[in-house]
């Protein structure tokens, strides 16, 4: 199934990281694994439903797909970028810890819905792709739980086209003056969009 191939990807590539292997052969491992569920996915359902449904604890399968994302944006081919994928944060802008430190901000900006449906959707879009981006290791792993106007003043410092991008505005979260669940599913439509009609249009 999906789920395996997905769990084969991360155990894999963590097998590779812990024994010091060059991270060619985890981005192999990844990219190998990638490909199985493209052809699962064409020969038994839909590429798209299994992206959408990635687990959230394979962290190194994100960081591969999010990196390909990037490299797209940035109108670098996949042979030509540096694997830097070891060498960043995964980081959530709606945060794990959203009860503790983004409730109020959650019901302010979803009126619409009551307190169990904002719990129900945020246990979900916080692990979609619309959600996350990619940050340098200097990045201060305590701005995670930050406002979303904080977050936007810290962001903009790294220049990730995952984050500031005027030619995709789907994606560009630098522009938003509120971060919704409706915010996070357009941006995570056009990331799933891109894996799907341009990285793995071939495949």
């Amino acid at each position: 199934t999906a789920r395996f191939f997905w769990k084969t990807a991360n155990q894999g590539f963590e097998k590779y990281r812990n024994s010091g292997c060059d991270r060619k052969k985890g981005y192999e491992c990844i990219k190998e694994a990638i490909d199985n569920i493209k052809k699962y996915s064409i020969e038994s359902g839909d590429f798209k439903t299994h992206l959408n449904a990635l687990p959230h604890n394979n962290s190194w399968v994100k960081r591969f797909l999010l990196q390909l994302v990037e490299w797209y944006l940035l109108g670098v081919s996949e042979g030509g970028a540096r694997i830097e994928y070891m060498n960043i944060n995964l980081e959530h802008i709606m945060p794990e810890e959203y009860k503790k430190h983004w409730w109020k901000y959650l019901q302010e900006n979803n009126p619409a819905l009551t307190d169990e449906e904002i719990n129900d959707k945020a246990e979900l879009y916080i692990y979609k792709f619309g959600n996350w981006c990619l940050l340098p290791p200097t990045w201060n792993k305590k701005g995670s739980n930050f406002c979303f106007s904080r977050k936007k003043d810290e962001y903009k410092k790294f220049k990730s086209p995952l984050w500031e991008n005027k030619n995709f505005k789907e994606i560009d979260v630098s522009e938003k003056t509120i971060w919704n669940f409706e915010q996070i599913e357009k941006r995570n439509d056009k990331i799933i969009e891109i894996l799907l009609n341009e990285i793995y249009k071939d495949k």
